[in-house]
């Protein structure tokens, strides 16, 4: 029975669409993958979506073997392409999918360097002899306007490679995508393996992955990307990101000061769980170089909430600094050099402030009065200097996993 080949035209994304040769006659399973678009942008935004079939030499500059518009309201759904060998049944495809939002065309948007409305997703696999495959490809807001290289694809906000190393794992579609780099850079580790990480204790090892870990820049070649895995979308406005510098000299981010200058984190399902949470941690290395402003250089709000936040306080003296939480100054930092700053906040109980791993005296302080937090983060609001390696946790970290993360 011979399928239909893709004319090169644009033609709509659906089910019963086929790119590539013919299936042998006869009961055998055929061989093919079917690519499934979704996204998880609202629909009235979405304009377009192409979907292109190559190499990952060359998918990148090939046009587009099917697209539509928008997508399903309900479902977010963009819809469907079946994808058969010309030749070998072991070959190895790439697709890449590119969707616009927010007016923009397919036709503006470079695969290689993507502006701010335009997603791109890469995959490669090997189609497997009379195995029927399915790869589903989400095409995110964490996703909007990230570079990645031509090998790789942006999954949850990060460029992780494009390839799937197994492609029988596509029978169950669900196992089917990409791999997420741990959170220091270690071995892969899947989304669920990420789960079953967080049965483990969070002491032995600080900086392994951690599904509670909803929240983490470290700014690497001055990039601000999300590493917690769930792909939060952060807005800067008039900071800087510098490769090459940072406590680790992979990269740091710079505040001026004024109110402008900070990072708003956009809302999302992850953030939305520190609210349930019993407790959250809050870690970050600081530099801070200047005065705060009048009322203080702000390391972390949690908005809508105006009990809980981090700050360091107004001071007027060089070169030290304040650090506080609602109003209360605890100790002083050194201009200039980086300190490692974490509190824990467990609710109902008390809040304790982490000096370079080590706690300090926080008899006295005053808790938050209510633990409100439904919205967006806000990062260096007044602040003066440069932050580096932020983690926000939805659980109240041990003394030893605190003490790890200052190393």
């Amino acid at each position: 029975m011979a399928l239909r080949r893709a004319p090169p035209a644009i033609v709509p994304l659906a089910t019963a669409l086929v790119v590539g040769g013919a299936l042998a006659g006869g009961c055998r399973e055929p061989t093919q993958i079917t690519v499934v678009l979704s996204t998880d942008v609202d629909c009235p935004r979405v304009v377009e979506t192409t979907l292109g079939v190559g190499t990952l030499s060359n998918v990148n500059d090939k046009p587009p073997a099917s697209g539509r518009k928008g997508c399903k309201t309900a479902s977010g759904r963009i819809g469907s392409l079946v994808v058969v060998p010309s030749g070998d049944d072991h070959a190895e495809v790439a697709l890449l999918a590119v969707m616009t939002v927010d007016q923009a065309q397919v036709s503006t948007c470079d695969p290689l360097t993507p502006g701010p409305k335009c997603v791109v997703a890469r995959r490669a696999l090997r189609y497997v002899p009379h195995t029927p495959l399915t790869l589903p490809i989400e095409l995110s807001t964490s996703c909007l306007g990230v570079k990645c290289q031509p090998d790789e694809t942006c999954f949850k906000g990060l460029c992780v490679s494009a390839k799937i190393p197994d492609p029988e794992q596509c029978t169950d579609p669900a196992a089917c995508v990409p791999k997420l780099p741990s959170v220091d850079g270690g071995a892969d580790a899947s989304a669920d393996a990420a789960d079953a990480a967080g049965d483990a204790d969070a002491g032995a090892d600080a900086g392994a992955t951690d599904p509670d870990l909803v929240l983490h820049f470290d700014f690497d070649a001055g990039a601000l990307m999300d590493r917690s895995g769930y792909g939060n979308l952060a807005m800067p406005t008039n900071v800087k990101f510098l490769g090459g510098a940072g406590r680790n000299g992979s990269g740091e981010m710079v505040f001026n000061g004024t109110n402008a200058s900070q990072v708003i984190v956009q809302p999302s399902a992850a953030l939305a769980t520190v609210q349930s949470a019993t407790g959250m941690t809050f870690a970050v290395w600081v530099k801070p170089t200047g005065n705060a402003g009048a009322t203080g250089g702000y390391l972390l709000h949690l908005d809508n909430d105006p009990d809980l936040y981090f700050r360091l306080a107004p001071s007027s003296v060089l070169p030290t600094a304040t650090v506080g939480i609602n109003g209360v100054n605890w100790t002083s930092l050194p201009m200039g050099a980086y300190t490692h700053l974490a509190i824990t906040y467990q609710k109902g109980a008390a809040v304790t402030l982490y000096v370079n791993g080590a706690p300090k005296d926080t008899s006295g302080t005053a808790n938050p009065a209510n633990f409100t937090f439904n919205g967006s983060v806000i990062i260096g609001d007044g602040f003066v200097g440069a932050l580096d390696e932020l983690r926000l946790y939805r659980k109240v970290l041990p003394a030893s996993a605190i003490a790890a993360l200052a190393q």
